[in-house]
């Protein structure tokens, strides 16, 4: 955004220097990167008055022109066609630096010495193409005296770097609102009159709006009888400054009331609207429009445009059609101003490589009230400059009003946030010069119930209301102070403590920890049972558009991603966060792969890494002093013999099991996997992470080994139970050494092989006590399992 100072001050009284303006800009949020001084490029040049004129005498096509400028008078040679005498001119003195930067000097040309030059507007930088002759000014120019400040030249042009929430700056009046709040003057808005214009607008042209999501609000204005032709300089001046080229005093105009007023124009020649009706339409398929650029450009129905009957006029808030454009021959204008959704806007721009004025403003969200009034402004531009007539009325399709923003403020939440002590009336103060309606609340005591005008589409929360009272305020006038807290050592939370002895058994076990991203596509899991995931409304792809409800599904992705490089053994572990989809919040999670993780010969040769990871868990909760229990489960993504429902002290936990056979062969992976996963939180509730100290023992230990032949379905773990109950208090440990399965052992038969420790602190046990004790094993085992003894 560029801004002229010189127009700036047309709407507010400013007599700070360009320097202390800009400053006091970038406090307010409105960054200026630099300040053009277009005063230093026309410093020198002068206006002048032809006085004089006669053949060069060396040359047909140049003269002699003396030019007299206040009390002094100069001899310049001159090729232009048009030099009369009497005329007013622009004069460059010998030593002048022209506004292209080169350096004029006393030159003999033909023999006779030239003392400057007389300037056309192409070498005044005030047009782009070349002159055919001299600039010639009007008869109230005053010769001698500088010719920056006649044309309005001597000025300063403020160029912002705005961020995207400063769209209700982009515009004269929104910068002047700024500084009015800051310096707390005035504003000097335009004057639109109000006349009763002849004719009706509706009766002339119909407008049809198919979505009012893509625009919420189009207008239509009549205005006939217009001569096309160049605007006057002190328009064209004031575009140039803010970087637009001036084309015709139609399109000058609306350029000029977007500048202006921050709501962008579009002017149609009304006489090449077929059927006399404005439709406002998605694009069909494959249905092209030559834009004001001259490109032909093939549309879709993600594109907004602005059609008559039969075709596209334009790209709606984006660019205008070529065959609907202002011509010489134009003699009666429909004056479009509407709203468009920023979105389809941002998107048809980008798309199509058109990123304009117009579009920049309409991402940025332009104020739906402010229409009619813009509108208006042109048109009576349009009548006074073309030499229009305003027919009146106006179609105006506003099918859902737009209902005020609302929000409270807290004034003490105010200075806690800011920390500062500003009173209740100040703030009132500060967002009343900002235009907001501010009221006391009914509901709150002590707080405030704001309106926010419709031209700030920023403010949204109590938070944006925040930052308008420091901005005004000043950010220089709040201190710096250091946040008062109690200061205490810092410590791990239990969580953290036990995530950690987690990671040092899991280390040693040779496992490798993963971070893989809580996003998923919707149909990734195995055995969600928590209702549909929760589902971003901006996903940046397909694979990423879910939040997880598990964990395994990303370490499968891992480890496909190692076997696919040739690893043949891996052990992944990851802890993270998993997100329910019928219920707020989100838990965490344990969940770790192995595959290729045994070698070599083993009685647990058929599953070794099903009963590697389990001895891995087994290990993981007597570190943790948490009791690990197993029973059957029946998830179909596991083998239907080797899985299992994890319990801790009794409490459902998770599963391990390894991976079903097709499930495998989809991964590709060469071997055998196993897998599980186990929620934290009753990890967290029942484990003891105080050491247990024992002594080296005093007395030996004695073994015993014990082979029992049960049924299939009986799970080694019930066994185990039994053992641990009926061993006593000599028990030490008891240890799965062997499962066999073949010949002397009855069909739907198993035999597991035990071996079981004994040791007493005070005493050595006698075999007698430890036979007494296996035998009562044994009895137990017969009787609740029917178990028989193999030999």
């Amino acid at each position: 955004m560029r801004v002229s100072y010189n127009w700036l001050k047309e709407y507010i009284n400013l007599d700070l220097s360009p320097e202390e303006i800009a400053e006091k800009l970038t406090l307010l949020g409105l960054e200026v990167d630099y300040i053009e001084d277009w005063s230093y490029l026309y410093k020198d040049l002068l206006i002048g008055k032809v006085k004089k004129i006669k053949p060069h005498p060396r040359a047909d096509k140049l003269t002699l022109v003396d030019v007299e400028a206040g009390e002094k008078s100069f001899r310049v040679v001159c090729g232009a066609p048009n030099v009369k005498k009497g005329q007013k001119v622009v004069l460059a003195p010998a030593g002048t630096t022209l506004p292209d930067g080169m350096e004029l000097k006393n030159t003999k040309i033909r023999g006779e010495i030239s003392e400057g030059m007389i300037c056309s507007a192409d070498e005044l930088k005030l047009q782009e193409e070349r002159s055919e002759g001299i600039f010639v000014l009007d008869e109230d120019a005053v010769p001698g005296e500088k010719f920056a400040p006649y044309f309005n030249l001597d000025d300063h042009i403020f160029v912002l770097d705005l961020t995207p929430n400063y769209g209700y700056a982009l515009n004269m009046l929104g910068v002047a609102r700024e500084l009015s709040a800051a310096f707390d003057r005035e504003i000097n808005y335009p004057h639109i009159k109000e006349e009763k214009e002849s004719g009706r607008a509706e009766d002339l042209i119909s407008v049809e709006v198919t979505d009012s999501k893509l625009c919420p609000r189009y207008t239509a204005r009549i205005v006939e009888g217009v001569n096309v032709d160049e605007s006057p300089w002190w328009i064209k001046i004031r575009l140039m400054a803010a970087g637009i080229r001036p084309v015709n005093n139609i399109a000058d105009i609306t350029n000029y009331v977007m500048l202006e007023m921050g709501q962008p124009l579009h002017a149609f020649d009304y006489d090449k609207i077929q059927d006399k009706i404005i439709k406002v339409r998605p694009a069909k398929r494959g249905e092209k429009l030559v834009t004001l650029d001259d490109r032909e450009r093939e549309l879709s129905d993600q594109d907004l445009v602005i059609a008559d009957a039969k075709k596209p006029l334009g790209l709606a808030g984006v660019m205008g059609g070529l065959e609907s454009e202002i011509s010489s021959k134009t003699n009666n204008i429909l004056l479009e101003a509407a709203c468009f959704n920023p979105y389809n806007i941002r998107r048809t721009a980008k798309k199509f490589i058109l990123h304009s004025p117009s579009s920049h403003r309409f991402e940025r969200g332009i104020d739906i009230e402010n229409i009619t009034r813009a509108s208006r402004r042109a048109a009576q531009l349009m009548a006074e400059i073309a030499g229009g007539e305003v027919i009146g009325g106006i179609v105006d399709i506003y099918p859902k009003l737009k209902e005020p923003v609302r929000l409270r403020v807290r004034p003490q939440r105010v200075n806690e946030v800011l920390g500062t002590d500003i009173s209740r009336m100040e703030m009132k103060s500060i967002l009343e010069k900002l235009h907001f309606k501010v009221q006391d609340s009914k509901r709150m005591e002590g707080a405030f119930r704001v309106q926010v005008p419709s031209f700030r589409n920023d403010i949204k929360i109590e938070a944006d209301l925040i930052e308008e009272v420091a901005r005004i305020y000043g950010y220089g006038e709040i201190r710096g102070s250091l946040p008062r807290m109690d200061m205490e050592i810092g410590r791990r939370k239990p969580t953290q403590k036990i995530e950690e002895k987690i990671r040092e058994i899991f280390q040693r076990a040779g496992l490798h920890q993963t971070i893989n991203l809580p996003l998923v596509r919707k149909d990734e899991g195995f055995y969600n049972t928590e209702g549909l995931p929760l589902t971003l409304t901006n996903p940046i792809s397909v694979d990423n558009s879910c939040l997880r409800q598990e964990i395994l599904p990303g370490l499968l992705r891992s480890l496909e991603f190692n076997t696919k490089r040739q690893e043949k053994s891996a052990g992944l572990y990851e802890l993270g966060d998993v997100f329910p989809g019928n219920g707020p919040g989100q838990r965490s999670r344990l969940a770790v792969v192995l595959m290729g993780a045994t070698e070599g010969e083993s009685w647990q040769a058929d599953a070794p890494d099903f009963f590697a990871l389990k001895g891995i868990l087994e290990t993981l909760g007597f570190e943790m002093g948490v009791g690990i229990s197993l029973e059957r489960s029946e998830l179909e993504f596991l083998h239907p013999g080797r899985q299992g429902e994890i319990f801790l002290n009794g409490k459902k936990a998770g599963f391990i099991g390894e991976l079903h056979s097709g499930l495998q062969e989809d991964y590709r992976f060469p071997s055998r996997v196993a897998v599980m996963e186990m929620e934290m939180e009753p990890l967290v509730e029942e484990a003891t992470l105080e050491p247990d100290y024992r002594g080296v023992p005093r007395y030996p230990a004695t073994s015993r080994d014990l082979a029992l032949t049960i049924k299939e379905e009986i799970p080694s773990v019930q066994i185990e139970s039994l053992i641990k109950k009926e061993g006593g208090p000599f028990l030490e440990t008891v240890t799965l050494f062997d499962l066999y399965r073949g010949a002397q052992i009855p069909d739907n038969c198993k035999s597991l092989a035990y071996r079981m420790v004994f040791r007493s602190k005070e005493r050595t046990l006698t075999d007698e006590e430890i036979d007494r004790t296996v035998e009562g094993i044994i009895k137990k085992a017969q009787k609740e399992f029917n178990a028989d003894v193999r030999k």
